[in-house]
């Protein structure tokens, strides 16, 4: 008789950073996405690069509203193939007045509405819990994913938030037994305060209701929690001209030294996918960017002249 062999539950990220944010939790009874940030072509090109069958997506669930998150020919992409949305009230009701495809999909009986920190089953076998985080889109998600071990389908436990500007210690308790967290890294501060974006900008950045810098990102890394088994730390939103994937990895690796116990960490990628990363099964080595000291020296940082 042959062993069982149980389906790990993945986190797939097809797309994150300012241009079009859009990830996908995969199991044993189908996919669904977070965000739909990327327009309809670039979502079909991304979900068939990483084989996944549209006949087992069952919807989306938004983490907040800002245009990087959400296309309207991705929400009519989702009404044409009859998938629902979740969604926070608020969100409902500042798409009313952006999106056209948003209408069809109310009147289809398509959306769905969550609240702060009440669990909802996006899938059967998974419970989404939404944790209200700080950010200038109000209000803005992220999202730990629990799942239930069953028949063909091994536990998870998988940590997603993706744009935030400073990190509320009330949600550190959810992050100690994560298998998966991943979490915006956007910026390097001396590369923001070096650049040449205007001031109002780079203090919305900064600001707690911006975007986590590489030393944010890292002291929650940090904060997470000794954990027995292999976690896997996915970097998101990298900024493309206040930071690069060395800096990034850099704090990241100092972070988890910190934290304790084995990782591994995964850069994502604005313009192509990544290879799904399984929760608690180990990745092979030409699906995740390994930072080894050896082979990612830690860069040179100068401070911009005042």
């Amino acid at each position: 008789m042959e062993a069982l062999v149980l389906e790990p539950a993945s986190l797939i990220i097809l797309g994150s950073g300012s241009a079009g944010n859009s990830a996908v939790l995969h199991g044993h009874a189908g996919w669904f996405l977070i965000d739909i940030g990327l327009n309809i072509a670039d979502l079909r090109r991304r979900i068939a690069i990483v084989g996944l069958e549209l006949l087992r997506c069952v919807g989306c669930m938004l983490t907040h509203t800002h245009s990087d998150h959400w296309k309207d020919s991705s929400l009519a992409w989702l009404y044409g193939r009859k998938l629902p949305i979740w969604l926070h009230p608020v969100h409902l009701k500042n798409l009313r007045l952006q999106s056209k495809a948003i209408h069809t999909l109310e009147a289809a009986g398509l959306v769905h509405t969550f609240e702060a920190d009440c669990p909802f089953e996006p899938l059967p076998g998974w419970t989404a819990l939404p944790l209200k985080i700080s950010h200038d889109s109000e209000p803005t998600f992220g999202f730990r994913l629990d799942v239930c071990p069953g028949f063909f389908q091994a536990a998870g436990k998988i940590g997603f938030f993706s744009d935030l500007g400073c990190w509320d210690e009330k949600h550190s308790p959810q992050l100690h037994d994560l298998q998966i967290l991943a979490l915006e890294f956007n910026h390097d501060q001396d590369l923001l305060q070096g650049g040449s974006r205007p001031h109002f900008l780079k203090d919305r950045i900064c600001s707690d209701r911006g975007h986590l810098s590489n030393s944010q990102a890292g002291e929650v890394v940090s904060s997470s929690g000794i954990y027995s088994g292999r976690r896997d730390l996915v970097l998101l939103h990298l900024s493309r001209e206040c930071n690069t994937p060395m800096h990034a990895i850099c704090e990241a690796r100092e972070a988890t030294r910190k934290a304790g116990g084995e990782w591994s960490i995964t850069v994502a990628q604005q313009d192509e996918p990544l290879q799904p990363i399984h929760a608690g099964f180990l990745n092979s080595i030409d699906q995740i960017f390994q930072a080894k000291e050896e082979a990612i020296p830690c860069p040179v940082i100068r401070r911009a002249k005042q």
